[in-house]
């Protein structure tokens, strides 16, 4: 999940959408690399040899090809507060090879804050050598699986380094024109259709990958919440449903609901595990495990989405798809859609995933579409998680979301009042008479 490290000073486009331009005033760091002025962080990791890398990996010459680099300017990729986990950069440099003409290249390159809590928890839980696993691995093998025919369902790393300061070189998406959508306004039918469909296509490959190179997905089996046990993952959880226990409890006609979800709370962390945690004997695949408006970047035709690409690949995990599709039900579409969609969503999603296995030769892994919706049933207090612990953040105004080290901690400062939205209270308010009805807050 993508939190914020401080506090947001606008909406901008929204937690972990991409900014597409650079601020030309200017602190130099060195004689080739010049950071703008709104960059933040130790960027001294950002060195010549790392610029190489991520250059020859991002441009389309040999890797073998010796390259200078003449000039490069390093911003934030991200607007404030936008990330919680991670601070993104956009690199654009200018460069040459051996003989050759002057090039260009623009690239994302993924860092851990250099101190705090957040850093540790990170580390602790092994989140960013698991999305290092992701790139190098598991979606380089997917994307050659499902062929270059194939739209690519996710983002392209460019080089990784985990020691000393971790880092992630990864392709700039905004440079081939895709953006994020507005995060608090939901997804329309025709986003949530695409993203469904790529999740499909992603899905239905990396279950073909598992059955043929089992030692490619091995790194994704073990649950990330569970080995996160004695993380901030759980202060995250049970901080959150706290929080939201004591806001109803102040709501007209939710009181009841307001001390359920408080009483809830002590085991609320170990509920969350079981309700993802894999089943043997039903389908199963790499889920993304944090698909939400923010973690999917989309190009448009005459403002019509045409592709989507998932980025943000720090907990991938092996479980039922239902986990993947319940967290972004919960997370993403408008209130309309989801209210209104849901079967057509499950159908687009299951047309994909089927028609996938087909093309890969594995027709024997698919799952029916009535299976499908009652796995996703089965599971839905995963979507109670991600209503009550996610979607806060995600419909959050500019500049009211906590802090992350202020939700993770032994004493939590949360402000319902403050980080709480309209959009979001109408919403939950809505979600918690139906999740109550299924007795999840007993």
């Amino acid at each position: 999940m993508r939190t914020n490290l401080g506090p947001a000073k606008h909406d901008g486009p929204g937690p972990g959408g991409l900014k597409d331009t650079c601020v030309p005033t200017s602190l130099q760091m060195d004689s080739a690399v010049t950071l703008a002025e709104d960059v933040v962080g130790d960027v001294s990791w950002l060195d010549e040899g790392f610029l190489k890398k991520a250059l020859q990996a991002a441009s389309s010459g040999s890797r073998d090809q010796d390259i200078a680099v003449r000039r490069a300017t390093v911003c934030m990729a991200t607007s404030p507060g936008d990330n919680y986990f991670s601070l993104m950069y956009r690199v654009r440099a200018q460069f040459s090879r051996a003989g050759g003409a002057p090039e260009s290249a623009s690239f994302i390159v993924k860092a851990l804050p250099a101190e705090g809590p957040v850093r540790q928890m990170v580390l602790d839980c092994g989140i960013f050598a698991r999305e290092v696993a992701a790139y190098s691995s598991l979606l380089p093998e997917l994307h050659r699986l499902l062929g270059a025919g194939c739209p690519r369902v996710a983002a392209q790393g460019l080089c990784w380094e985990l020691a000393p300061a971790p880092r992630l070189a990864m392709e700039d998406l905004a440079a081939l024109g895709f953006a994020t959508a507005p995060r608090r306004l939901g997804l329309d039918l025709a986003h949530c259709r695409l993203v469904l469909e790529t999740l499909g296509r992603f899905h239905g490959a990396a279950a073909v990958l598992a059955a043929r190179r089992p030692d490619v997905v091995a790194p994704f089996r073990d649950n990330p919440f569970a080995a996160a046990a004695d993380c901030g993952v759980r202060r995250l959880l049970t901080n959150t449903l706290s929080a939201l226990g004591v806001a109803a409890e102040g709501w007209p006609g939710h009181e009841a609901c307001g001390r359920k979800l408080r009483q809830l709370s002590p085991g609320y962390f170990h509920k969350v595990v079981r309700a993802m945690s894999r089943d043997e004997s039903s389908f199963n695949t790499v889920n993304h495990l944090d698909l939400w408006v923010n973690n999917v970047m989309f190009a448009h035709t005459e403002e019509r989405p045409v592709a989507a690409r998932f980025v943000d690949f720090q907990m991938p995990y092996v479980t039922s798809p239902a986990v993947d599709l319940l967290y972004f039900l919960y997370t993403s579409p408008s209130p309309e859609v989801r209210a209104g969609h849901r079967d057509d969503l499950l159908a687009w999603y299951h047309a994909s995933l089927t028609g996938t296995l087909r093309v890969l030769g594995h027709p024997e892994l698919l799952p029916a579409l009535q299976q499908l919706r009652h796995e996703v049933r089965r599971r839905e207090f995963y979507g109670l998680f991600a209503a009550c612990s996610i979607m806060p953040f995600v419909l959050s105004g500019p500049g009211r979301a906590p802090a992350m080290q202020d939700v993770i901690g032994d004493s939590p400062d949360i402000d319902p009042r403050a980080f709480y939205s309209r959009e979001y209270v109408a919403e939950i308010q809505k979600l918690l008479r139906v999740f109550d009805a299924r007795g999840f807050l007993d």
